[in-house]
């Protein structure tokens, strides 16, 4: 008993209509409406229906899932088993919950920095090479596709001139201006140093890399402030 209301994990009786008969202290502190059922509780219906269907399958079902708590939605891991209500006899299911959404945003942390540069935000180049795969998988050969390569010209100048911090702020501001100015369809990349990537699409392609490089070499060319300083960058564009 000490251990069942001390204990930080969540743990509910559920009857078969999925109504609680029971939560221990935790789960009660957890719920924003004590009439709430299982199906209020899971925020993912399709989820809710595989575990049941584990359930009758095996009799346990264990599910990361995304609930309902009074402090909003949270990811917790739910272990579930068919049981029987010690007061009525009936059938009923047994729940346990722990709060695993810190290791859910670390996970999901971690898998934004493997696809995207830290510095600008902006797609790496690993997620560039996995969308230009997959649009060369969807493409027809009625589709048209360009890759356009950018280079911002002299970026080293302003790292030897002003210092590191400063090459890095234009860069920023570089990606900036290219995810504004790109149509909704296209994908910006960062491949390293002062060197960007966008894939388009279109038909017919070539009229609309012209003008997508006409108008991102008018944009990127306007003035910068850099430590109190303008300073003029121009891109080549391949």
């Amino acid at each position: 008993v000490e251990a069942l209301l001390h204990t930080a994990v969540m743990i509910t009786l559920y009857g078969c209509n999925g109504r609680a008969l029971y939560r221990n202290p935790a789960a009660r502190a957890s719920i924003a409406d004590p009439a709430e059922g299982l199906e209020q509780r899971i925020v993912d219906g399709e989820a809710l229906a595989g575990m049941y269907r584990s359930l009758a399958e095996h009799g346990v079902a264990t599910r990361t899932l995304a609930v309902r708590t009074a402090s909003g939605e949270r990811w917790h891991e739910i272990s579930a088993r068919r049981c029987r209500d010690a007061v009525t006899g009936q059938a009923a299911l047994l729940i346990s919950e722990a709060d695993v959404s810190a290791i859910k945003q670390t996970e999901a942390q971690a898998h934004f920095l493997a696809l995207h540069d830290p510095l600008t935000g902006l797609p790496n180049r690993s997620h560039a090479r996995q969308r230009f795969a997959a649009a060369l998988q969807d493409c027809s050969s009625a589709d048209q596709a360009a890759l356009v390569f950018i280079d911002l010209d002299h970026f080293k100048d302003i790292n030897d001139t002003h210092g590191h911090a400063a090459g890095d702020a234009l860069l920023v501001e570089m990606a900036r201006r290219l995810r504004v100015s790109v149509r909704g369809s296209d994908l910006v990349a960062r491949l390293g140093g002062d060197e960007f990537l966008i894939l388009m699409f279109g038909e017919p392609i070539a009229e609309a890399v012209a003008e997508s490089c006409a108008r991102l070499a008018q944009i990127l060319a306007e003035p910068i402030s850099i430590q109190g300083h303008a300073a003029h960058v121009t891109p080549s564009f391949g």
